[in-house]
C-alpha cells in the first residue's frame, strides 16, 4: 500500500496551487495560445492540457484566481500540429485560395466548462477586456472553429458559436442527439456518427461469442446515454451486462482518501471479476484511470499481499470506442503499454499526408514560433526543464538539451504518424478551405479586379461558409416543387420524389416513374436499367449448391455400390433388399433433380423440375413407408399363429411403393395437363432486379404435391415412431423414425421460409430443402449399415442382427428332447419340448435353429409347454433353443440342445421275380428285397404299398421274398421296401428302395409329384 499512497500523493502534488500574478483589470487569464495572422482566420479549441480550477465563489475577481500546474496529454499535441500543418499546406498551394492567406488562432479547453467558454469568447474578441456582442475585427475574419474532442466541450463551444453563426467543425465522435442540426445548425462532424459504433460493438461481441461483458463509462450524460443505448441493443442479441463501472470526470481530487476509496471500489469488480471482455467508453481519462487500476493490482498490491495474484482473472480484452486514445501522462512514464495487449479499438478513417513527419522534425528543431503550448509539451514529454542558459533547473529536473527526438517517445506519449483525430482536424481545415475556394470561384465574375490581375478579397461573413437556403433556390434533380401555402408563387419547397419516381431536371413540377425495366438511383435523378436475376451456376451460392448436389449424388452412388457388392450379407438382406435398392436409386435421382433448379429457367426445366421433384420424392418416401410397414408385419408374423405371415414378401412391399407413388404421379399428370408451369419475369418483388423464375401456374396443385409428400412423411414417421420399441431384431424402425423426423422438420420449416423469400433466395431455399431432407434419409438410414459393412464386418452376421433385449423378469424356459441319443440317423422322429417355469399364462413359444432363424412348425400344447416335432434330416442338424412370450415381451433364451445327424443305412433294391407289362386279376408275382452286402444284424424287412405296409421277420440272409400268389385290387399300385438294422443297440431303418409298380390290364402307372396314379394306356 505504500506504493499506492506514493502514486496518489504524486497525483495530489500536481494539483497544488500555482499562483499567477495578473493585473486586476484583466479577465481570467488563458495560459496557452498559438496565433498566426491571416486575411481569414480559422479558430481551434484543442483538448490536451488539464488543470483543477477552483470553484466559483463570486468573492474575488477572476484574474486573482489561482491557476494550478498543468498536466499535458502529450500525445494530443499532434492535434494542434496537424491544424497548423494543414493551414500552412493550403497557404503554399496556389490552386486553393490563391492570393488569400489563412491564419489560425488556437486555444485549449482545459477539460473545463468555464475555460471552454472563456477560450471560445477569446477567439471572437481581440481585446483582453471583452464585452459581449462586441464585434471586433478579429471576429469579422473568423470563418470557422475546429473543436472539440468530446461532447461536453463541443456543446459548450456551440452554445456561443451558434449565437454568432460561426460554423463549428468537431473532430470528435458523438451520439446522434449531439450533432443534430435542430439544436446546432452550424455544427458539423468530420467523423461518422457514434451510433454506428453501437452496432459495431454488438457485432464484435457476437463474432467472438462474448455473452458476459462489463461496461466502463465516464460519469457524465454521455456515459449514461451510451449505457442506455448499448444495454438495449445487447439484450436484444442475448448479451448480458455483468456490471457497469463509472470513471470520475476528474481524477485529480483534493482528498487522498477519496481517491483511495474510489479506486479500491473499482478493483474487485474490474480485476477480480470473471468477466474477460470489457467495453470502455468515454475519454482518455478512462484509459488513465484503467491503467492505474491495472498497475495497482498487478504490481503494487502483490508486493504486500503475495497471494493476491491468484484473485486476478487474466486474459481481459478491452474494447474501446473511437473517442479513446491509449495515452499515458508524465507520472505513468515507466508503465508498460503491454498491459493493454490484445485490446480492440474502434477508430475513424485515417491517412498519412505527405510531408507531415518532416513538419514534425522541423517543429522539434525550431520549437514552432508562436506555439504557446510547446514549453509544457516538451518538458512533460521528455521529463526535462526548458530554461534559459542563465538559469539553473530546479532540483530533481534535468535540463532539456534540445537534442531530444520525437520519434524516441513511446506510442502512449507521442506518435509520428498522423492519428485518426489529427486526420479529422486535417480534413476539417481542407473542408473549410474548399468551401471558401468554391465561393471565391463562383463569385469571381461579380467582383472587380485590381491592377495586376489580383482579385479583390471578398467580404466573407462566417455564416456564408455553410450555404443557407433561400425562398427561390432551385429544386435539384431528385426533388419536385411543392407550393408553400400562403406564400407567393415564387416561393416553394423542394419535396423529395416518392419511391420508384425520379426527376432529372431542376425545378420539375412533379416526379415521373421509371419504365418497368428500370429503377431510380439513390439520388432519384435518373433511371438505371434493372439487372436480370436468377440462381446462376457461376455465382458462389449456385456453385456451392451444385457441388453439394453432386457430392451427395456420388456418396449415394458409393453406398449403392457397397450394398450391391455385399448383397448376400445379412444386413443387406434385412428388411427387404429390393426396397433398399429402390430407396437408394430414388435418392440418387433426388440429388440430381435439384440441379434442375440452378441456372436460367426455360420451358423444359420449368415443366419438369417441380413434377420430377414431387414424383421422385414420393417414391423415396413410399419406400421408407414400405420398409416401416415391413418392420411391423415382420414382427407380427413372428408370433405363433398370426395371419400376418401371408403379407410378408417382396410383392407386398412393392405394391405399397407402387400404390402410394401412383397417387403423386396422378397429381403431377393433372398439373401438367391443366396448368403447366412456365418461365416468367417478376418485376414487382425487387426494385433493382427482374427475377427470371418459373411460374407454377397453379399454386393449389403445387401445394397439393407438397401436401401429399407431407402426408406420406407423416404416416411413415408415425408408424416408425410407434414401432421404435419393438425388439432389437427389427431396430431399423428407430433409424427410419429419426430420418423421417429430420425430413419432416426440413419441410415444415420450408413453407414459411419459402413464402418469406424472393428471387434466387427462394430457389436456394427449395434446393437446400431437397438436399437436406435427402441427405437426412441417406445418413440416418444407411450410415449405420455402411459402418457395419465397411468397418465392422464381424458384426454383419445374422446372430448379431437379431440380438435383442430380453426381459429379466421372465426366466428362461427349459428345452427337453425325446428320445435322447448322442447322435441321430436321418428319418428318425425327435420331440423337442419347451417348458416355461412360471405359473402364468404363456402367450406362445418360438424355437430357434442353429442360424438363429425361427423354426416355423410349432405345436403348442396347453399353457405350460410347447412341442416341436422334428424329422431328422442332415440339413436339420445343429443346436436348438426356445423362448416363450407374455404380451410382446420375450423371455430369456433357454438352454441349447445339439442334434448330431448321421446318414441312414443304404437303401435296398426291390425287384419282381418276373416282369410283365400288365397283370391280370388272379396272377401271382413275388417281390424280392435285397439289402446291401455290408448290412449286418438285419432285424426285419418292411414292404410299403400304396394301400398297405407289410413287415417280414428277419430271414436267414440279407434277402427277403414277398409273394403275391393272387393279385387282388389291394395289390395294385407301387411298392417299395426297407430293412431295419441293429446299430449300437438301436433299431435303425434304412432308406426306402426305389418303387416297382403292378398295374392291371389296360392301365400303366406314371410318376407324379408326391405319388403315382394309373391312367388309360390306350388313350
Amino acid at each position: 500500500m505504500a506504493s499506492v499512497m506514493l502514486l496518489l500523493l504524486i497525483l495530489q502534488i500536481t494539483c497544488q496551487v500555482h499562483a499567477m500574478k495578473c493585473a486586476e483589470n484583466y479577465p481570467l487569464p488563458i495560459p496557452h495560445e498559438w496565433y498566426q495572422p491571416g486575411e481569414l482566420l480559422i479558430g481551434g479549441i484543442a483538448t490536451h492540457v488539464s488543470y483543477i480550477f477552483p470553484d466559483i465563489s463570486f468573492e474575488t475577481h477572476p484574474s486573482q484566481e489561482q491557476i494550478k500546474v498543468p498536466l499535458v496529454v502529450t500525445k494530443f499535441h499532434q492535434h494542434i500540429l496537424s491544424l497548423v500543418f494543414a493551414v500552412n499546406e493550403i497557404n503554399e498551394n496556389p490552386k486553393i485560395l490563391p492570393n488569400i492567406t489563412l491564419g489560425f488562432h488556437i486555444y485549449d479547453s482545459y477539460y473545463d466548462a468555464r475555460m471552454t467558454y472563456r477560450t471560445t469568447l477569446g477567439l471572437l474578441f481581440s481585446s483582453h477586456r471583452f464585452i459581449p456582442n462586441y464585434k471586433s475585427s478579429i471576429w469579422k475574419n473568423l470563418i470557422g472553429v475546429i473543436g472539440g474532442l468530446d461532447f461536453e466541450i463541443s456543446s459548450r463551444m456551440a452554445d456561443i458559436l451558434y449565437l454568432y453563426k460561426i460554423p463549428q467543425l468537431s473532430y470528435g465522435s458523438f451520439e446522434t442527439r449531439v450533432s443534430s442540426s435542430v439544436h446546432y445548425p452550424a455544427f458539423y462532424c468530420t467523423v461518422p456518427n457514434e451510433a454506428l459504433q453501437y452496432e459495431g460493438i454488438v457485432q464484435l461481441l457476437l463474432h467472438f461469442r462474448w455473452k458476459w461483458v462489463g461496461l466502463m463509462t465516464m460519469d457524465d450524460d454521455s456515459g449514461e446515454y451510451f449505457f442506455r443505448r448499448l444495454e438495449a441493443m445487447l439484450s436484444q442479441k442475448g448479451i448480458c451486462l455483468a456490471f457497469r463501472e463509472t470513471v470520475p470526470k476528474n481524477m485529480c481530487v483534493h482528498r487522498i482518501a477519496d481517491v483511495i476509496e474510489g479506486m479500491m471500489d473499482h478493483i474487485p469488480v474490474v480485476m477480480e471479476s470473471k468477466v474477460n471482455a470489457f467495453v470502455v467508453y468515454g475519454e482518455t481519462a478512462a484509459i488513465t484511470w484503467l491503467a492505474t487500476i491495472i498497475w495497482v493490482t498487478t504490481l503494487v498490491i502483490p508486493m504486500t499481499d503475495l497471494s493476491y495474484k491468484g484473485k486476478i482473472s487474466a486474459g481481459k480484452v478491452w474494447i474501446t470506442t473511437a473517442q479513446i486514445d491509449f495515452t499515458f501522462n508524465q507520472f505513468q512514464r515507466d508503465w508498460d503499454i503491454q498491459m493493454f495487449h490484445g485490446s480492440i479499438s474502434f477508430t475513424p478513417r485515417s491517412n498519412e499526408p505527405p510531408g507531415f513527419q518532416n513538419f514534425l522534425h522541423l517543429t522539434e528543431h525550431t520549437g514552432a514560433t508562436g506555439n504557446g503550448f510547446f514549453k509544457d509539451f516538451w518538458e512533460q514529454a521528455f521529463d526535462c526543464s526548458l530554461v534559459s542558459a542563465s538559469l539553473v533547473p530546479t532540483e530533481g529536473n534535468k535540463k532539456c538539451t534540445r537534442e531530444e527526438r520525437l520519434e524516441s517517445l513511446p506510442g502512449p506519449f507521442f506518435e509520428m504518424s498522423m492519428t485518426s483525430h489529427s486526420y479529422s482536424i486535417y480534413t476539417a481545415i481542407y473542408a473549410v478551405a474548399h468551401v471558401l475556394h468554391t465561393m471565391y470561384s463562383s463569385q469571381s465574375n461579380h467582383r472587380a479586379q485590381k491592377e495586376g490581375g489580383r482579385l479583390e478579397p471578398m467580404n466573407v461573413e462566417p455564416w456564408q461558409v455553410p450555404p443557407v437556403s433561400v425562398c427561390n433556390d432551385h429544386c435539384h434533380p431528385g426533388y419536385s416543387k411543392k407550393k408553400k401555402e400562403g406564400e407567393k408563387f415564387c416561393c416553394y419547397n423542394c419535396a423529395p420524389c416518392p419511391e420508384e419516381m425520379i426527376s432529372d431536371q431542376n425545378d420539375m413540377d412533379y416526379c415521373v416513374k421509371c419504365p418497368e425495366d428500370h429503377y431510380p438511383n439513390n439520388d432519384q435523378d435518373q433511371c438505371i436499367p434493372r439487372t436480370i436475376s436468377f440462381l446462376s451456376v457461376e455465382e458462389p451460392l449456385g456453385i456451392l449448391l451444385a457441388l453439394s448436389a453432386i457430392s451427395f449424388f456420388l456418396i449415394t452412388a458409393l453406398v449403392l455400390g457397397i450394398f450391391i457388392a455385399h448383397h448376400d450379407t445379412p444386413i443387406v438382406k434385412a428388411n427387404n433388399r429390393s426396397l433398399t435398392y429402390i430407396l437408394l436409386v430414388s435418392l440418387l435421382l433426388c440429388f440430381l433433380c435439384s440441379l434442375l433448379f440452378i441456372g436460367q429457367p426455360n420451358e423444359m426445366t420449368c415443366l419438369f423440375r417441380q413434377t420430377a421433384f414431387g414424383t421422385i420424392f414420393s417414391v423415396a418416401v413410399s419406400s421408407v413407408l414400405a420398409k416401416t410397414i415391413t418392420v411391423v408385419v415382420a414382427f407380427m408374423a413372428s408370433k405363433p399363429g398370426n395371419n400376418f405371415r401371408k403379407w410378408m414378401g417382396r410383392r407386398f412391399a412393392l405394391s405399397v411403393v407402387a400404390s402410394f407413388s401412383l397417387v403423386q404421379v396422378g397429381i403431377c399428370t393433372v398439373w401438367l395437363g391443366t396448368s403447366p408451369p412456365f418461365p416468367d419475369l417478376d418485376r414487382q418483388s425487387l426494385s433493382r432486379e427482374m427475377i427470371v423464375q418459373c411460374n407454377e401456374s397453379s399454386v393449389i396443385l403445387f401445394y397439393c404435391v407438397l401436401g401429399y409428400l407431407g402426408f406420406l412423411a407423416s404416416i411413415s414417421f408415425t408408424v416408425a415412431f410407434l414401432a421404435r420399441k419393438l425388439p432389437d431384431s427389427f431396430n431399423e424402425a428407430k433409424f427410419i423414425s429419426f430420418s423421417m423426423l429430420v425430413f419432416c422438420s426440413v419441410w415444415v420449416s420450408f413453407v414459411p421460409t419459402y413464402l418469406s423469400t424472393k428471387g434466387k433466395e427462394m430457389v436456394a431455399v427449395e434446393i437446400f430443402s431437397i438436399l437436406a431432407s435427402s441427405a437426412g434419409l441417406l445418413g440416418c438410414i444407411f450410415s449405420p449399415k455402411c459402418f457395419i459393412i465397411v468397418l465392422r464386418p464381424n458384426m454383419n452376421k445374422r446372430e448379431q442382427l437379431i440380438r435383442r433385449k430380453q426381459s429379466k423378469e421372465l426366466p428362461p424356459p427349459e428345452l427337453l428332447v425325446n428320445p435322447t441319443f448322442r447322435q441321430y440317423y436321418e428319418g428318425e422322429k425327435v420331440e423337442l419340448r419347451c417348458v416355461a417355469k412360471i405359473n402364468k399364462t404363456v402367450g406362445g413359444y418360438r424355437f430357434f435353429n442353429q442360424d438363429e432363424s425361427v423354426v416355423p412348425d410349432v405345436d403348442i400344447k396347453g399353457f405350460g409347454s410347447g412341442l416341436l416335432y422334428v424329422t431328422v434330416q442332415m440339413e436339420k442338424a445343429g443346436t436348438y433353443s426356445c423362448e416363450y412370450w407374455r404380451g410382446n415381451v420375450p423371455s430369456q433364451r433357454s438352454n441349447t440342445i445339439a442334434l448330431q445327424v448321421q446318414e441312414a443305412p443304404k437303401k435296398p433294391s426291390l425287384t419282381l421275380n418276373h416282369t410283365l407289362p400288365q397283370y391280370k386279376w388272379g396272377d401271382s408275382v413275388s417281390l424280392v428285397c435285397s439289402a446291401p452286402p455290408e448290412a449286418e444284424e438285419i432285424m426285419e424287412f418292411q414292404y410299403f404299398g400304396d394301400r398297405q405296409t407289410i413287415q417280414i421277420p428277419k430271414p436267414s440272409d440279407n434277402t427277403d421274398i414277398y409273394n403275391l400268389s393272387i393279385i387282388e385290387s389291394k395289390d395294385m399300385g407301387g411298392f417299395s421296401c426297407a430293412y431295419v438294422q441293429r446299430i449300437s443297440g438301436r433299431n435303425v431303418r434304412s432308406e426306402k428302395s426305389d418303387p416297382v409298380f403292378i398295374s392291371p390290364a389296360g392301365f400303366v402307372w406314371r410318376a407324379l409329384e408326391g405319388g403315382e396314379e394309373p391312367y388309360d394306356a390306350s388313350s
